[in-house]
């Protein structure tokens, strides 16, 4: 509801194409609120950035936020961020909130924070990341998932997503994922870089595996001793 109404700008504006006096800048800071910006693109990456504030703005994705290596605050609030998509880490990340975006209605989405942005996340929208949420993270963040999660894909703890194109347990995704996966980052790629196809790679192992079973026979049952009387 808090999203309803809300109408995204016929062009495309990106952070290139905002004028210095558009970019407010104070020491560590950067504030870009309402700009009606629906991309990053053009943001720089900066060594000295440690607050970035993108409320109200109609972004549709976090792609070409870039790795800023000291940025410890992230506000982008009130905008229309459905996933992760493109999205790389930002080591030093500790607070992000996403309220009134999409995907902050995602039951698993303090968890996917903290495996697409930064594994140190402490808060997400002001609450604290939990020790089951951080335990969760501490099982979750595997390349496998991280490459699905770049390639907008969503974790759920729901049985049923009526509305999803797919639905696979983790277990099985990453059964599936870890060869291809494994076999890129041992060439050296790094994993923000990493271009295994995940519907792709879906598609053709279960090709592969469509006619194999298998089955685990019982034991025989335990023949009576005949030379018994």
């Amino acid at each position: 509801a808090e999203l309803a109404g809300r109408r995204l700008p016929e062009k495309h504006k990106r952070v290139s194409n905002l004028t210095p006096a558009q970019v407010s800048i104070t020491f560590d800071q950067m504030n870009l609120r309402s700009l009606k910006l629906t991309s990053l693109e053009g943001l720089p990456v900066s060594h000295e950035l440690k607050a970035l504030y993108l409320q109200d703005n109609c972004l549709l994705s976090l792609s070409h936020l870039g790795p800023q290596p000291e940025l410890s605050s992230l506000h982008v609030e009130r905008n229309s961020v459905y996933d992760f998509s493109a999205v790389d880490r930002c080591p030093k990340l500790t607070e992000v909130s996403l309220q009134g975006n999409p995907i902050a209605s995602s039951d698993m989405y303090p968890v996917m924070c903290c495996v697409a942005l930064s594994p140190s996340l402490l808060r997400v929208d002001g609450k604290v990341v939990s020790r089951e949420q951080r335990s969760m993270v501490g099982v979750l963040d595997h390349p496998v998932v991280r490459v699905a999660l770049k390639q907008g894909w969503l974790l759920s703890r729901a049985e049923v997503n009526e509305d999803a194109e797919v639905d696979l347990p983790v277990e099985e995704f990453m059964f599936r994922m870890e060869p291809a996966v494994t076999e890129v980052l041992n060439q050296g790629v790094p994993i923000d870089q990493c271009t295994v196809n995940v519907h792709t790679h879906l598609r053709k192992s279960y090709e592969k595996l469509s006619f194999v079973a298998i089955l685990h026979a019982p034991p025989l049952l335990k023949q009576p001793d005949r030379a018994a009387k």
